[in-house]
C-alpha cells in the first residue's frame, strides 16, 4: 500500500480544492447553508477516501470525517447529507455519498457570461440533470472530432466525469486512473478535458 503516503500537502489539496468555490457560488448556490460542509467532506473525500483500496480503511475513514464533522463543525453528518438517503434510513454511508458531486460544468456558457464570466464550482443536487448535461457534451464533442466517442453516460460514468473535471480544475493536480482496457477511462478524460 504505496499509495497511502499521506502528509500535510494532501490537506493543501483539500483546502485547494474548497477554494474552487467562490464566495458568489456559496451566495447563490441551491445547497444551502451546510453546502460549505458537504464541500469539505467532498474534497476530504477525493484526496484521501479515493486513494484508499481496502473496504476496512474506506470505513475507519469515512467513520473518521463523520466525527470530525460532529465534534469541529457542530453539523450532523446525517441531517447534512440527507438528500443523498435514498433508502430513507437516517444514516448516510459510502454508497450514498458516491452522489456527493461539486463541479462547474453544470453552468452553461452563456449563463456564466451573465453572472461576470465564471462558471460557478457549486454542488450539483440532481443526478438525472446531470447526465443530461454530459450528455450535451457528449453531442458537442463528437460535432467537433475527427473520432466521435459512442458513450453511454449513467451516473457511474458521471462520478468520474466529475472526479476528472476536479483534478482539470486544479492548478499542478495529477490523478491515477485505474481500470481494465476498454473502461471507458480514456473516453471519459478525453470528455473532461472538452468540458473544461
Amino acid at each position: 500500500k504505496s499509495h497511502y503516503t499521506f502528509n500535510l500537502r494532501d490537506v493543501s489539496r483539500v483546502i485547494e480544492g474548497m477554494t474552487l468555490q467562490k464566495a458568489r457560488a456559496l451566495q447563490t448556490g441551491m445547497g444551502g447553508a451546510g453546502e460549505h460542509y458537504r464541500l469539505w467532506v467532498h474534497e476530504t473525500m477525493r484526496v484521501f477516501y479515493d486513494r484508499l483500496v481496502d473496504d476496512q480503511d474506506r470505513s475507519w475513514i469515512l467513520g473518521y470525517i463523520k466525527e470530525l464533522t460532529n465534534t469541529h463543525f457542530g453539523q450532523d453528518f446525517n441531517t447534512l447529507f440527507k438528500h443523498l438517503d435514498y433508502d430513507h434510513t437516517g444514516s448516510v454511508d459510502s454508497e450514498n455519498l458516491r452522489n456527493c458531486m461539486f463541479g462547474d460544468y453544470m453552468t452553461q456558457e452563456e449563463e456564466a457570461d451573465a453572472q461576470g464570466g465564471d462558471r460557478l464550482y457549486d454542488e450539483i443536487l440532481d443526478m438525472k440533470t446531470v447526465v443530461h448535461r454530459l450528455e450535451e457534451y457528449l453531442v458537442d464533442y463528437n460535432g467537433m472530432s475527427k473520432s466521435p466517442m459512442n458513450l453511454a453516460i449513467f451516473l457511474y460514468a458521471a462520478e468520474h466525469v466529475s472526479r476528472i473535471c476536479r483534478v482539470l480544475k486544479q492548478p499542478g493536480a495529477h490523478m491515477l486512473n485505474v481500470g481494465v482496457g476498454g473502461s471507458g477511462r480514456q473516453s471519459l478524460s478525453r470528455l473532461s478535458a472538452v468540458m473544461m
